[in-house]
């Protein structure tokens, strides 16, 4: 049960995440990069989410390096995006409103996104801090 508990939460996440992308890209006139990285929390929330409930193990340490890595490379592709993109609409959208919703609606995509990399890393580390312990 906690592993289909996960997974719908993962899911759910990952539909504000989109929802908040897509908010974002304007019908094309803002910045849009998010939404396509967003793509990637559909796979990575449920991932993370069901790796959390596990007993930790330093012989599953692989996978969740592969996961960290994951993150990483999503964080890169973000920004390369964005630059091939132009910082610009990233400006645009802040500019348009200026305003707490504004900030809100942008700080909570980013929320979402580096969210699922912290639980990644916490997976990675529960092994280690249970053997020091």
């Amino acid at each position: 049960m906690k592993k289909a508990g996960a997974i719908i939460a993962g899911l759910l996440i990952a539909f504000v995440g989109q929802f908040l992308a897509l908010g974002m890209a304007g019908a094309g006139h803002g910045w849009i990069t998010p939404f396509w990285v967003s793509l990637i929390l559909w796979v990575a929330y449920p991932k993370v989410l069901v790796r959390s409930f596990r007993v930790p193990d330093q012989r599953t340490m692989g996978v969740e390096l592969v996961t960290l890595f994951a993150a990483l490379a999503g964080d890169a592709i973000l920004v390369l995006m964005t630059l091939e993109e132009g910082v610009e609409y990233f400006e645009k959208i802040v500019r348009i409103e200026e305003s707490v919703s504004a900030v809100l609606w942008i700080g909570s995509w980013i929320a979402i996104w580096l969210g699922w990399q912290l639980i990644a890393l916490l997976n990675l580390v529960r092994p280690l801090a249970r053997r020091v312990v």
